[in-house]
């Protein structure tokens, strides 16, 4: 496996050491996804983007995935990974012909800050005609890295990054197949491909690296494969509470909304992790003048994604960044620090406050 993985860049294994009773669940927690995404009544008031979000939440905290994070974690530490750190499930979710997740064409992974780091991939259904990754072999290296880099910064109107890569890596399809998992360098190109079947496809990614993210919570591999996951409380309706979040944002005076989402969190504090994280979804996909009121949103909520964090201090948005410490709790004012003293190179990455789930 490790040589796999230095040589290829990735490496394909079966999850056979999963339970039938995990896959069982894997199956009916898709069935849900996939009825929720087909007929959810409010569709009319909520897009695609905004479903899409609430649902991939509901999976990421599902009691489900996270049987599948510690199966997996047991199986990464044969592997070599007791020590590294894990992250929860990430939900990809690509409806048919959906051309929002192939935006970002060829990309890495790669998180400043995390040392060796590595993308674990499987999906929650098969097909046995799609396929939803193009892996570059052999593209991890530290030339082929920066060769990317300095390509990227090149106006695409010239060339083709895709077709040059072609020149140089084989490319390697990922099939969509049941208990499939491929792990792969964070430094590894690769890219998602359209989804040209009617089928809704669903895949788990979670990051695993040396040192921990600065973003989202972590934990050890070792303690996930030893200790029972956190079993989540059951939630309602958590479409409601997003469009009412929406209508918050469209309507209310633009003082008075981070108030207002403050008290609606206070209403509902069993729905304040999942409507958070899907806040910081939605913020990747709507102009920032909306956005921003997302990501407050979402860290107002609860703070799972420091992403949104590095968003509002990128457009600097002072009225938003004062206030919104009013509603923060305070035990997760260091994380908020660590980040903006990252982004200034202050901080030394042997410093970070490590975010636990």
């Amino acid at each position: 496996m490790i040589q796999s993985l230095k040589k290829n860049g990735f490496y394909k294994f079966k999850y056979d050491f999963i339970s039938s009773e995990t896959l069982n669940k894997l199956d009916k927690i898709y069935k849900i996804s996939v009825n929720h995404l087909v007929n959810y009544s409010d569709r009319k008031q909520l897009n695609d983007e905004e479903v899409k979000s609430i649902v991939r939440s509901e999976i990421r905290y599902s009691h489900e995935a996270n049987l599948l994070l510690r199966e997996l974690s047991s199986k990464l530490m044969d592997f070599g990974f007791a020590d590294f750190f894990i992250t929860q499930p990430y939900v990809i979710i690509h409806l048919p012909n959906d051309k929002v997740e192939i935006i970002g064409g060829v990309h890495n992974d790669v998180v400043k800050f995390s040392s060796d780091c590595y993308t674990v991939w499987t999906p929650l259904n098969q097909s046995r005609s799609d396929h939803p990754l193009e892996l570059f072999c052999e593209s991890h290296s530290y030339f082929s890295y920066y060769i990317f880099k300095i390509l990227n910064k090149l106006p695409k109107r010239f060339f083709s990054i895709d077709k040059i890569l072609k020149l140089f890596f084989r490319k390697y399809d990922v099939s969509i197949r049941k208990k499939n998992v491929y792990i792969w360098s964070s430094k590894l190109l690769h890219k998602s491909l359209i989804n040209k079947t009617n089928k809704i496809r669903i895949n788990l990614v979670f990051r695993v690296s040396k040192n921990p993210f600065i973003y989202e919570p972590v934990k050890k591999i070792n303690q996930v494969a030893m200790f029972n996951n956190k079993k989540f409380p059951k939630v309602g309706n958590i479409y409601r509470l997003l469009l009412q979040i929406k209508k918050i944002i469209s309507n209310a005076p633009k003082k008075e909304i981070l108030q207002k989402i403050h008290e609606l969190g206070c209403s509902y504090p069993h729905h304040k992790k999942y409507l958070s994280f899907a806040c910081s979804l939605i913020a990747q996909r709507i102009p920032n003048e909306i956005s921003k009121y997302y990501d407050a949103a979402s860290l107002i909520l609860f703070i799972d994604n420091l992403v949104s964090y590095e968003r509002l201090i990128n457009l600097n948005d002072k009225n938003i960044l004062n206030n919104l410490f009013l509603f923060i709790p305070n035990d997760r004012f260091q994380s908020f620090k660590q980040v903006k003293m990252i982004e200034n190179n202050y901080f030394s990455a042997t410093k970070l406050k490590t975010l636990t789930f």
